[in-house]
């Protein structure tokens, strides 16, 4: 997915679990790129802790958490609720912001 993100001027996602393992391994990214995050996580927050120190966490959940059988086998069904949310998105009117933070952790719950 590409998107514009503050302090960017074009951001990927990319949502593929061969190449999200390929890369679970790469321990930085442009700090800068993330600032405007920092407000929203509380402090130790994966999201926003320093790579030597998140590295250890990061390890340990993608010990459980990667490569699973379960995701496996619920990928196509995640997949459509994702794509259902995009063709919602997509289908608003233009200019019309999307509640991504809501969206997505409506999104992050259905899938647990």
């Amino acid at each position: 997915m590409r998107f514009q993100l503050l302090g960017a001027d074009t951001a990927v996602s990319v949502a593929d679990p061969v190449l999200l393992e390929a890369t679970a391994h790469l321990d930085t990214r442009p700090e800068e790129l993330f600032a405007f995050l920092d407000p929203l996580c509380e402090a130790g927050n994966l999201q926003v802790l320093p790579a030597d120190e998140h590295t250890p966490w990061r390890r340990i959940l993608l010990s459980v958490l990667a490569g699973r059988p379960a995701h496996a086998r619920h990928f196509a069904r995640f997949t459509e609720l994702a794509q259902e949310r995009a063709d919602r998105w997509a289908g608003q009117p233009d200019g019309e912001p999307v509640e991504l933070q809501k969206e997505l952790t409506a999104l992050s719950l259905r899938m647990i």
